[in-house]
């Protein structure tokens, strides 16, 4: 449903609407309040659709099916108006890659790096008369500047009351969700904003204490996701593909959150829910697969050809 608002959303910011249900300020949002969520969740989404994509079990039908929607997915996040997730879609389809074949990765990276000439010269033809959010996305490429206070104002005023915040609390921190309300104090004429990054937030909010607890429960989940992979290999072909996408969908959330305040967003904590259950739910399922498989051998009928000579059936 998301990525058909966002495929309905992009249609009408093609056509020229600039405000509605799905376009925000000539940004397209689909079901979400900001552009910026749509660029998290088809990060998350993006991984498990390649799942089914790239799966040779599945049918023909069903992996172009899922292909098109990555396809409109990249397309939403485009539209969006996002630079970051632009970069964030790119290397979640790579690592996606990188995880399931060196080969395929390779080959993708080397198409990638051939097309990207001319689609540019494409691009640089029709620049103007494409949309604002298709020319805010593609910005970085060649016009903004790398520095701070160039790219993001708001953003080179929270880092000021960041290091200002944190050097006046540094152990519990400010409290939770305080940091917006310390952004007018510190920076004369700015809005009360949150940080537009999580990790900062966490530091300034709650210190180093509260910080190191984050620290410790995100790096034990990147280790579950790891471990789940390997462990999956053993398992199934979709166990393989699940854990896969997991581990993908999670480190580019965790860099989306060097960016924006990722650890708000609901699918985040829904991703590390997954990471968490799923290795067990999956060793379950292979054990009860496996006793069930041996009861079967035990219980196999046999044939009597002659007195005291049998054939088991295998």
């Amino acid at each position: 449903m998301a990525i058909g608002a966002g495929a309905l959303g992009t249609a009408l910011l093609m056509v020229g609407s600039r405000d509605n249900v799905l376009i925000l300020g000539g940004k397209v949002t689909g079901l979400f309040e900001r552009a910026n969520q749509v660029q998290s969740f088809m990060v998350v989404v993006i991984p498990f659709l390649c799942v089914s994509a790239m799966d040779a079990t599945e049918s023909r039908s069903i992996r172009l099916v899922h292909g098109a929607l990555i396809f409109v997915a990249l397309l939403s996040v485009l539209a969006s108006g996002s630079r970051a997730g632009i970069v964030l879609v790119a290397l979640s389809l790579w690592l996606t890659l990188l995880l399931a074949s060196l080969r395929a990765c390779a080959v993708f990276t080397c198409a990638a790096v051939l097309a990207a000439g001319s689609a540019w010269a494409v691009f640089e033809e029709y620049r103007a008369d494409m949309p604002f959010a298709v020319q805010r996305a593609l910005s970085f490429v060649d016009q903004d500047s790398y520095e701070l206070n160039d790219l993001s104002v708001p953003r080179s005023n929270g880092l000021a009351v960041w290091q200002t915040v944190f050097v006046e609390h540094p152990l519990i921190g400010i409290g939770p969700d305080q940091f917006r309300n310390y952004v007018p104090l510190i920076v004369p004429g700015a809005k009360a904003q949150e940080a537009h990054d999580s990790y900062l937030a966490v530091l300034a909010e709650t210190g180093v204490v509260g910080a190191s607890f984050v620290v410790m429960l995100l790096g034990t989940v990147l280790w579950r996701g790891v471990r789940f992979l390997q462990g999956a290999r053993f398992w199934s072909r979709r166990a393989t593909g699940v854990a896969r996408a997991l581990l993908v969908a999670y480190v580019c959330l965790l860099l989306f959150g060097l960016l924006h305040n990722g650890l708000r967003q609901r699918y985040f904590w829904f991703v590390i829910a997954l990471t968490v259950s799923l290795p067990r739910i999956y060793a379950l399922d292979a054990g009860v697969r496996e006793r069930a498989g041996a009861k079967a051998l035990r219980r196999e009928p046999s044939l009597t050809y002659a007195p005291g000579v049998s054939l088991s059936v295998r």
